[in-house]
């Protein structure tokens, strides 16, 4: 999901919101169980877009409601095989966590092994001084990838380091999902706040650009295995080898065209099948099961 919604808060002032927002996160966690378990992620410690009231500046106590709901909203993720994923986003969208360092005290503040971190390199263009560093320093309670350029754009149209978050990710030997997650067309609610106002990907056939990405960008042996579901399988392959491409220097070339789609590469039916979906029902839960849709 992208994050819960206000009547959902679990760090609201209004308690009777908060145990809203703990019924709907136990309620997403006993449906996810209810197809094997596997990664939630998100603005799920709190409402989004959201920002400090006005007559506030000190954040803690929002902090503070928020560990306390998720205590007990994790107990579901916990009794249905299911890990939480907060995700770290900028200033601009969320207040409670923006660094990776910030992150990982409101997963020691939790105390479950349910409870990890999502990190998202638009994020991290924004916040971190390094890229590098915040993938090393979230470590094992790195649960989930995203992937994107600093413009929102597929990865080779901006200025992200992959190299060094490809090197960083097999340092902490990443074995989670990366799932690529550009904004490139205006419209819906999801264009509406994060702010896409103009067609980013004029002239371009997304499913032809993933198709090229095979050709295009190489990912070695082992170099770190993670599966590709879903949307991420027809538009996060560019992006996952360029960032695995930690043994070049170079710059992601452009794409180059080609009549000659790579033959299609599927995980292991065995593979949990839980992706981000930006368009979750909004009173149950919207789940991407590899092309079936499946509302709780």
């Amino acid at each position: 999901m992208v994050g819960l919604q206000h009547k959902y808060d679990i760090a609201s002032e209004d308690e009777s919101v908060r145990k809203n927002g703990i019924r709907f996160l136990r309620t997403i966690a006993e449906s996810v169980g209810e197809i094997g378990g596997g990664p939630v992620g998100g603005i799920i410690y709190g409402s989004w877009r959201d920002r400090l009231p006005d007559v506030d500046v000190d954040r803690g106590p929002y902090v503070e409601r928020s560990v306390s709901s998720m205590k007990e909203a994790i107990k579901s993720a916990e009794d249905n095989n299911v890990t939480f994923n907060m995700e770290v986003v900028n200033r601009f969208e969320h207040y409670i966590m923006n660094t990776c360092e910030e992150a990982i005290d409101y997963i020691k503040l939790v105390e479950s092994t349910h409870a990890k971190i999502m990190l998202d390199t638009f994020h991290v263009n924004i916040e971190e001084d390094f890229f590098g560093e915040a993938i090393l320093q979230a470590g094992d309670l790195l649960g989930h990838f995203h992937i994107g350029e600093n413009n929102r754009m597929p990865p080779g149209y901006g200025h992200t380091p992959w190299t060094e978050i490809g090197a960083a990710l097999r340092k902490i030997d990443y074995r989670g999902y990366v799932v690529m997650e550009p904004f490139m067309k205006p419209g819906g609610e999801v264009g509406r706040d994060i702010k896409v106002f103009r067609d980013l990907g004029v002239g371009m056939d997304l499913d032809e650009e993933a198709r090229k990405a095979d050709l295009r960008l190489d990912v070695r042996e082992g170099a770190l295995a993670v599966p590709l579901l879903g949307v991420a399988d027809r538009l996060a392959k560019r992006a996952l080898r360029a960032a695995h491409a930690a043994s070049s220097t170079r710059r992601c070339p452009r794409p180059r065209r080609s009549s000659q789609p790579p033959p299609a590469r599927h995980p292991p039916p065995n593979w949990p099948c839980l992706l981000y979906t930006s368009d979750a029902d909004d009173e149950g839960l919207g789940v991407d099961l590899g092309g079936r849709r499946i509302i709780k």
